[in-house]
Parts: structure tokens; sequence; C-alpha cells
């Protein structure tokens, strides 16, 4: 049985729809794999406000290769770099898990940076080896100015005002918190507009799982060099 997974804090599932919400229902969004048998094995490793550790990522991604994941999305990001959190990313691959990070959200802070000789880059662990970074594009196919960019960025995915659904517990308390416009109701859910590379990592993500099912057989690393010599 799948672990029972309570989302609090909502980005979650958020990204989880991005990948995989039911298509042809009449509610809602399509997710890129959602006619498809994709299935989401839930891993909390942050708390009701999105903060957390280092250490309980790293037993996320950890989990999730030992319970034999195909594809790991990894909507969250770090600028300390941990060799701890590099071997739990190798475990992974050893797993033959395809990770998918994003690049971050840092690049007009980082451009004001730069100016004063400080180089942020892309964000933990979408910079390690292997990781596919995914950075964000608006609808004209053009950087978003937030998305981190340069040395290591693999691939983009629109991630400008992505439409997600949002747990309904806390779907009320959206406006109040100032975390983006709220969209349906009870009988059709809730859904919110997101900005940011965590919406288009699952883009990638869910091509990944859709290239796994049509060749079941490769492994992660095929299918992360796949995408990144094909989804230019």
């Amino acid at each position: 049985n799948p672990p029972q997974t309570t989302d609090d804090e909502g980005h979650g599932t958020q990204v989880a729809g991005v990948i995989a919400a039911n298509t042809d229902d009449g509610l809602g969004i399509d997710g890129v794999s959602g006619k498809y048998n994709v299935n989401i094995l839930p891993v909390k490793a942050l708390d009701d406000i999105g903060d957390g550790y280092l250490s309980d990522v790293i037993k996320g991604i950890e989990y999730a290769a030992d319970q034999g994941a195909d594809v790991i999305n990894l909507s969250l990001g770090f600028y300390t770099y941990s060799v701890f959190l590099e071997k739990a990313v190798q475990y992974a691959q050893k797993k033959g898990c395809v990770l998918v990070a994003a690049a971050g959200n840092e690049a007009e802070e980082a451009e004001v940076l730069e100016e004063e000789g400080i180089n942020l880059g892309l964000a933990f662990p979408a910079s390690l080896d292997g990781v596919l970074a995914v950075g964000a594009t608006k609808k004209d196919n053009k950087r978003a100015s937030f998305s981190n960019y340069g040395n290591g960025l693999d691939l983009v995915a629109p991630g400008l005002f992505i439409m997600a659904p949002f747990p309904e517990k806390i779907a009320k308390t959206a406006n109040e918190e100032d975390i983006g416009e709220l969209y349906g109701n009870t009988q059709s859910g809730y859904y919110l507009k997101m900005s940011g590379t965590s919406g288009a990592a699952p883009h990638v993500s869910a091509a990944a799982a859709l290239y796994k099912l049509k060749n079941p057989s490769a492994k992660g690393m095929e299918i992360t060099n796949h995408l990144r010599n094909t989804l230019r």
C-alpha cells in the first residue's frame, strides 16, 4: 500500500498535479502524463511552510530510490554543497533513478550579486552531476526572469503561471497568505497558478516517466541523456 502522506502546505500537490492529474474528466487541468499509467509516490521531506532540513531531503531521496521510483522530482533547492546530498543522488542513480531538479528562482538576485563578485550558480541538487537541471520559460518560450541559468542547465520547461491543483483543506488560506490567485470550488477542486522552476521541473519528470513507459528496460542515465539530447 502507498504511504499515507498528507500535504499540509500545497507545493507537493501542485507538482504532482502537473505530472499526473487526471485527464478528460472535465475538471481542473490535464497532467502531462495524466492519460497514462504513471503513479505518484508521495515523499514528504519538508514542513507545513515548505522549510526543512537537508538531512530529511537526503532521507527522502534514498527512500524513493529504495521503493523503486523510476523518476525522482526535486522541486526544491539549496545553495550550499553537501557531500551527503551528492552521495544520496549517486545512490539513487545507481538504483536506476532519473533525478530531475528545479534550477532555482534567484536569477534576478544573482545578477545583482554577480556585480559584487558573488556567483550563486544553479541550486543544489540541480547542479550535481547526472541530475537534470530544469529552468523556467514563459509563454513566448523565453526565460522567465526569475529562473536561474548558466553552466549546468540541461532543459527548460513552462514555469510561469502554471495552473495546478491545490489541497482543499488549505485552499481558503491561499489569498490570506498572498501565495496566488485561487480558482475552483469544492465540486471541481481548487487550483492555484504557481510560478517557479518548481513548476517547470515536473514537466520534465513527466516526460521521463513517459519515456520509461515506452521503454521499460531503460535505466536512469539512459533516460537522462535521451532527454538532454532531444528536448532542447
